[in-house]
């Protein structure tokens, strides 16, 4: 203040304007801390008119903690006075009128007056707000480096924007294995694999979260010791609000076990479905080596299997680096692939060429450790899958390890069940062979040894009778070809080839039309489509066939229908509207024999009846299979 000037002043003399309109709260004292003038903010503030603080020690407006403290401050201030702008000073706590203490920022300045005494001007700012936003920002950036830092399974860092890893959080430490004295600073793609970084996968990464704001991705990805492990990551580009690409945000989680275990389900419901196909012993052999090595992301998978002679054991496929040089090889009755065939126990050796019992030609091929596991069950060993690391790679984990055992039991439980499928559809045909010579004994040749007396008594009779008997005669040697035929069918026919029961019956009744002379009508009721080849459908349409075989030989029939049901029963019912039943019981008694015992057989029955006025119905019924 001035000299001369007016101790009760609100203001300076000169200058009033300003002082007045200044933003902040003004405090002006003398030498001694005595108030020499006050703005309206500072009073204000305060809770004081501006006249009331005039004259007053500066420490009325500070919380009596401090004046002791604050005496000694200003004295030294007034020995050596500095400028100190606001936010580069001081922090304090003010004391209102009433007693309640307010946060504010203090800026001091010092002028000398016209006498020569100092003047001091503290510049006063309000800060309970944004000491109260800083706080909750101080809140919010602990919450959320203690998130990130208890994310254990999450590996969360920063790069900038070259790709450099300027944060690390526990998670990455424990995931990836560096600490992050070792890993700040060294570029983000040292985590990728040696043949991804050489393709350029790491920029193209950076570049598509730059350009896209995110870039997700899974893959194989490598810790500090070397080991892979299975990634789930996310990249999101970190700009501020200018848009300029202040770095990126990394977050990766560790997805090897979930990943391996989908793989495995996937394999073995691969190998099942090979084994549906009828697939031959050395496919499924090659799927197991393909799908053991992606499993695990292998260097090199080998399959042996048993020679022709069923002891010495050969590479019947290999998959991965050294492949050619493997490929066909045979292994001594010592090596270890044989001793685990015999042991049926997987085993693990962490050192190739250190093993005396190991093919000289694996680590002649580079490789550093191997995994051989065989393939076992229901008493026979059907190979050894062997997978193997390159030198330089990470031996199998305890989790791989036990990974590829389940695999292989579940592998070797498919090839037993296609061999037994084998060996049951050849005991099959076996029983088809017999079943057919005992057909063809007690049936076709009884059949044809008959039409043969029939002949040889034609000979005999006069020549109105022969006429007829040749026409039998033909007609019998013709449903004796057919049952032939039918034998043959059945001889040959495959799984895959089976069609259901409506379609058989619609294709006898389509191969009878032309005998008949007319198309029989054809109705279906219930789920008959849902009935495929077995021995109920093959009875049926053996009925159906005889009937219709015996409208056209002996009914004279001009109309006939076929009805088809399904439901607790399988019934077929075939009506026509020929000469009756008796004439058909007393020339064809061989189709009455036929149709009862088809149908006894599955505990059935059958009947064949005149109906009024003219024709004949068959019914013939059979429980329907569970």
């Amino acid at each position: 203040m001035p000299s001369g000037a007016d101790p009760t002043a609100s203001g300076p003399s000169d200058g009033i304007d300003i002082f007045a309109a200044a933003p902040d709260g003004i405090v002006v004292v003398d030498e001694d801390g005595v108030i020499t003038a006050v703005n309206d903010q500072a009073g204000e503030m305060f809770g004081y008119a501006p006249a009331d603080l005039i004259g007053e020690p500066v420490e009325i407006l500070l919380p009596g903690r401090f004046h002791e403290r604050h005496v000694e401050h200003r004295k030294a201030f007034s020995a050596a006075p500095t400028r100190r702008p606001m936010g580069l000073t001081l922090s304090l706590f003010g004391r209102r009128r009433t007693g309640e203490e307010v946060d504010v920022d203090i800026s001091l300045n010092y002028q000398r007056a016209t006498d020569g005494g100092l003047r001091i001007i503290a510049f006063i700012r309000d800060a309970t707000a944004r000491r109260r936003m800083e706080e909750e920002l101080r809140s919010t950036e602990e919450s959320f480096r203690l998130l990130v830092d208890g994310a254990a399974d999450h590996a969360i860092f920063m790069l900038d924007p070259s790709g450099r890893v300027v944060t690390w959080n526990p998670g990455a430490e424990r995931i990836k294995g560096w600490t992050a004295d070792e890993i700040l600073g060294r570029h983000f793609s040292v985590f990728y694999l040696p043949e991804d970084i050489a393709s350029g996968q790491p920029e193209r990464d950076l570049e598509r979260a730059a350009a896209d704001g995110r870039a997700q991705s899974d893959g194989w990805r490598v810790r500090a010791g070397g080991q892979r492990f299975w990634a789930e990551t996310t990249l999101s580009a970190v700009r501020d609000a200018a848009g300029t690409l202040r770095g990126f945000a990394k977050v990766t989680r560790d997805r090897t076990e979930s990943h391996q275990a989908r793989a495995r389900l996937e394999s073995v419901g691969e190998l099942n479905r090979a084994v549906l196909e009828r697939r031959p012993e050395e496919d499924l052999l090659a799927l197991v080596a393909s799908r053991a090595r992606a499993m695990v992301s292998a260097t090199l998978v080998a399959a042996w299997a048993p020679g022709a002679g069923g002891d010495e054991l050969f590479v019947a496929y290999a998959d991965g680096d050294g492949t050619s040089a493997i490929l066909g090889t045979t292994v001594a009755d010592d090596s270890v692939i044989t001793m685990v065939a015999r042991s049926k126990r997987t085993e693990l050796v962490p050192d190739l060429r250190a093993d005396l019992r190991v093919p000289r030609v694996l680590p002649d091929a580079g490789m550093g450790s191997g995994f051989f596991v065989p393939l076992h069950a229901a008493g026979e060993t059907f190979g050894v899958i062997g997978v193997m690391m390159a030198r330089g790679r990470e031996v199998l984990q305890p989790h791989e390890a036990d990974l590829l055992q389940a695999f292989g039991l579940q592998a070797a439980a498919s090839f037993a069940h296609a061999r037994a499928r084998r060996e049951a559809e050849q005991l099959h045909l076996l029983s088809e062979r017999e079943r057919i010579a005992r057909d063809l004994h007690d049936t076709v040749i009884q059949r044809l040894f008959a039409v043969g007396l029939s002949l040889e008594a034609t000979a005999r009779r006069p020549p109105a009778e022969m006429s007829q008997r040749l026409h039998d005669a033909v007609g019998d040697i013709d449903d004796t070809i057919r049952s032939i035929r039918s034998s043959i069918f059945t001889l040959e026919a495959r799984a895959e080839d089976v069609i259901g029961l409506r379609t058989r019956v619609l294709e006898v009744v389509g191969e009878a039309t032309a005998t008949l002379g007319f198309e029989p009508s054809v109705r279906f009721d219930g789920p008959v489509d849902t009935l495929a080849s077995n021995e109920i459908t093959e009875n049926v349409v053996a009925t159906l066939r005889e009937a219709l075989s015996n409208i056209a030989r002996h009914a004279h029939a001009t109309a006939s229908s076929v009805t088809v049901s399904a439901a607790d029963e399988i019934v077929l019912i075939i009506d026509d509207n020929g000469v009756g039943a008796e004439k058909f019981e007393r020339e064809g008694g061989h189709g009455v024999v036929n149709l009862n015992e088809r149908a006894r057989m599955l505990g059935g029955s059958a009947s064949i009846e005149k109906v009024e006025p003219s024709g004949t119905r068959v019914e013939w019924r059979v429980p329907a299979p569970d």
